[in-house]
């Protein structure tokens, strides 16, 4: 364990070397859970917002509670619309407006074709591009 900086008693350290950190009066190389190492104070400071870990600042969440979601550096009771519970964290299905799980897309962001489920930029093999739609038609066996 590194030593004090500064003592305002034998037992009690006010102040950390570089590369510690004070923590409930002791100096620790290693913040513990439920803190972040703040390099300009070199204290470890208590995460707030419902977080289990945080990094950068008190509020930046890097893990929940049980129960609860990682969602934009915050912890909420459950995912907004269009984001699912993954492990924890609340994960988007990608380049869609509207989904029905993690992988399937029922509506796509501008620009994007809907085929099976997924958005692409351009219909891939075996799909042909409707841009009213914005969908991707199967080919049938006439246009293999």
């Amino acid at each position: 364990m590194p030593t004090c900086s500064n003592c305002s008693d034998g037992t009690t350290c006010d102040s950390c070397p570089l590369g510690s950190f004070l923590s409930s009066s002791q100096c620790v190389t290693t913040c513990p859970g439920g803190s972040y190492a703040d390099n300009a104070t070199r204290k470890c400071i208590a995460c707030t917002g419902g977080c289990n870990t945080c990094s950068g600042s008190a509020g930046n969440c890097t893990s929940c509670p049980p129960g609860t979601v990682l969602y934009n550096g915050s912890c909420s009771a459950g995912c907004p619309s269009n984001y699912f519970n993954i492990s924890g964290q609340c994960i988007t299905c990608s380049n869609c407006i509207n989904c029905t799980s993690s992988t399937t897309c029922s509506q796509c962001q501008p620009g994007y074709y809907l085929f099976y489920g997924v958005c692409y930029a351009s219909c891939p093999g075996g799909g042909i591009a409707d841009p009213s739609t914005m969908t991707c038609a199967p080919c049938d066996s006439s246009c293999l």
